[in-house]
């Protein structure tokens, strides 16, 4: 099923795209196991949004 996956998207997106597919794939963090949670605390999925956005400054 995997394989037939790769192959399916392999056909439909330039190698440019799955790359970038393949890399956000990878960068998956584990506070998105956590979303379901923070959608219900909505203040503290606010300040935590605040606080990524004020890190990502700092990698670009």
């Amino acid at each position: 099923m995997w394989k037939e996956k790769e192959l399916v998207l392999a056909e439909l997106f330039p190698p440019r795209v799955l790359a970038d597919y393949q890399y956000m794939k990878a960068s998956e963090c584990l506070t998105q196991t956590l979303n379901p949670l923070l959608r219900q605390h909505y203040s503290i999925d606010k300040i935590l949004y605040r606080i990524g956005k004020f890190l990502l400054k700092f990698v670009k």
